[in-house]
């Protein structure tokens, strides 16, 4: 029998990685999907890889054929349900490079001021999820890059949208902290017993 082809082009996140989630859910061995951008590929490694499928990758000039395969794979996703990380403590939500409004200059600095003050702190975010703008200071600001790695160094993990940073052209920029989709961020923020949003 052929392989599923699911044709997820022009379907923004997390829909492509949701659209994958649904043919394992139904224990699909193997399928193809069709998507248009490199955070989308990213998720679907992601998804791959917690539910112990093999993946391949073809780039094409109108976007990537990854192909989802059991072959020589433990079929675990047949009888273990994914298994949900709960944040140890609590997240932090950034959506821009600057906190509050005002100069921007000083809104810069205002930020970098914050996540050192962060660093400093007990306890540490088990999380700190960058979205829209936010995603900046895991790209382009070395001062924030430099903070957000020692963080990681202690345990917080760092989350950055991949809708946001192709759509900011930092795809090929990410300096720190991995690619996350709507879906699993929603996850993180619903289970985490505290969130703080700047």
């Amino acid at each position: 029998m052929a392989d599923t082809i699911i044709d997820a082009k022009g379907k923004a996140c997390p829909i492509p990685f949701m659209l994958a989630k649904k043919e394992i859910d139904h224990q699909v061995d193997d399928f193809i999907v069709l998507v248009d951008n490199r955070p989308a590929v990213e998720n679907l490694k992601k998804l791959a890889s917690t539910f112990k499928y093999s993946i391949d990758v073809q780039s094409e000039s109108d976007g990537f054929i990854v192909r989802f395969s059991t072959t020589n794979q433990q079929s675990t996703h047949k009888v273990v349900a994914v298994r949900q990380d709960q944040p140890s403590g609590w997240v932090l939500l950034i959506g821009t490079d600057m906190l509050g409004t005002g100069d921007p200059q000083l809104g810069t600095n205002l930020m970098r001021m914050f996540l050192y003050s962060i660093g400093q702190q007990e306890p540490l975010p088990a999380d700190i999820m960058l979205i829209n703008k936010g995603v900046r200071l895991a790209c382009e600001d070395v001062q924030s890059i430099q903070t957000l790695t020692e963080l990681t160094l202690k345990g917080t993990r760092v989350h950055v949208c991949g809708t946001c940073t192709n759509f900011y052209n930092f795809m090929d920029h990410i300096q720190i902290g991995s690619i996350i989709n709507m879906y699993d961020l929603t996850r993180l923020l619903i289970s985490a017993p505290k969130v703080i949003s700047v």
